[in-house]
């Protein structure tokens, strides 16, 4: 069986601490440290308005250097339950509130390097925020799209983005939105 023989943090910031820890596995131990990332954990929602249109939010991401359309998340603040982030990710992303926040799943995102976890929700009823006056993050722009034009831009690659996948996904395998028809033959997709 693995233990952790060291663990030291090397750097952290508001947002992150890189820990550095030496591992002994049955025939791999080694000084050399394994390196990952300890963040808060997050929520990731996708919402959807009652004329079936997915709430996004487009960006810029300097991680990968481009600008990105994606689902409203954010990290889950002290004190605050998933679904409180969910909700309030929601509102101040896109100005849209909903009635419930269903939570589809807990999911690791990336188990060789992060050791958080993505809190699923699934927000039906979405509908802007009344009498507010709510005044969208600076650098983001809501983009508010049918299910069925966000199917076919993941189709064409336009939303590679793995945390919308997979929410996307557990969403569409427990039955919980349909996959609207997006006009093209399995056959036809690019390899």
């Amino acid at each position: 069986m693995s233990r952790i023989r060291y663990r030291k943090t090397v750097y952290e910031n508001r947002w992150l601490r890189v820990t550095a820890r030496t591992v002994d596995t049955p025939g791999l131990s080694s000084d050399e440290p394994y390196y990952a990332l300890e963040q808060h954990d997050y929520v990731h929602v996708l919402a959807l308005t009652d004329e079936d249109d997915v709430l996004l939010v487009r960006q810029y991401r300097p991680a990968v250097e481009a600008m990105t359309t994606e689902m409203p998340s954010g990290h889950i603040e002290a004190g605050e339950t998933p679904a409180e982030c969910a909700r309030r990710e929601l509102a101040e992303e896109t100005g849209y509130t909903t009635p419930s926040v269903e939570l589809l799943s807990r999911i690791r995102p990336d188990t060789g390097r992060l050791s958080n976890s993505m809190w699923c929700f699934l927000a039906r009823g979405a509908r802007p925020l009344h009498g507010s006056n709510w005044v969208p993050e600076t650098g983001l722009e809501v983009v508010r799209l049918p299910l069925n034009e966000y199917l076919a831009q993941i189709e064409d690659g336009a939303s590679l983005n793995c945390m919308d996948l997979a929410t996307l996904m557990i969403a569409l395998g427990r039955g919980l939105i349909d996959l609207p028809h997006v006009g093209r033959a399995a056959d036809t997709l690019p390899v």
